[in-house]
């Protein structure tokens, strides 16, 4: 999982993208600078209000959404997006693009399913690989950035691996469930890959998330991660 600007390799599969922005000609700024990039990158529509938004994700079905968190409706309507989106198309993933990368916006964006984000005062060359990221099913996040997610979510909910009486908070089962969406897998892939109906696996997220005080995939993600480098700092 990737949780920092790495390069990762370029997909021969396009990516299809819908590009959103307060303004037609921000969309289209976007837009030049992905599609010049060596990435295969596809900018399948612009939008720059939440509902068309919302249409034209349900119309085009791209593999990802460079989402403003900015839109024509006001300064939050990207936020308030991001959260229909995690509804009605949760395997679209969903890139934030922040004006400043502030601690309240980047949690509030993991918080509303956002699997990266991105500030504009960074270079725009760095874009593309964030998409390309975040495409292969990873998070997108400078080490600051991720530590002020980390601290949201151990600061707001008792993220514990065991209760008080030393037992497993998760079953082995959602353990596998838990280390499959780390890694960026769909319920659909989680159930092929676990020999379950996608049925199942959405019973078991509804249960994760339950037990471990979380709301979205990418808290899923990002508790994993934290997890890991619990352990390594145990284990040095």
């Amino acid at each position: 999982m990737s949780t920092g600007p790495s390069s990762p390799h370029p997909d021969l599969e396009t990516i299809h993208i819908v590009v959103t922005d307060p303004t037609r000609l921000g969309c289209l700024l976007l837009s030049n600078v992905l599609e010049r990039c060596r990435f295969r990158l596809h900018v399948a529509q612009h939008a720059v209000a939440l509902k068309e938004v919302l249409e034209k994700v349900a119309t085009h079905k791209p593999d990802v959404v460079l989402m403003s968190a900015e839109l024509e409706d006001g300064s939050q309507a990207g936020f308030e997006a991001l959260r229909h989106l995690r509804i009605s198309h949760p395997h679209v993933r969903a890139i934030m693009l922040l004006n400043h990368c502030r601690r309240d916006l980047v949690v509030e964006a993991f918080r509303n399913g956002a699997r990266g984000v991105f500030c504009r005062t960074q270079p725009p060359t760095i874009l593309p690989k964030c998409i390309a990221a975040v495409h292969e099913g990873q998070i997108w996040a400078s080490s600051h950035e991720l530590q002020f997610v980390l601290e949201a979510l151990s600061s707001s909910a008792p993220f514990r691996v065991i209760n008080s009486k030393g037992e497993n908070l998760l079953s082995a089962r959602e353990l596998q469930v838990v280390a499959l969406v780390a890694e960026g897998l769909s319920n659909r892939e989680i159930s092929q890959q676990l020999l379950l109906s996608e049925h199942t696996v959405k019973n078991y997220m509804f249960r994760i998330f339950d037990k471990l005080g979380l709301s979205s995939r990418a808290e899923v993600m990002l508790y994993a991660f934290g997890q890991r480098e619990q352990s390594r700092g145990f284990a040095a």
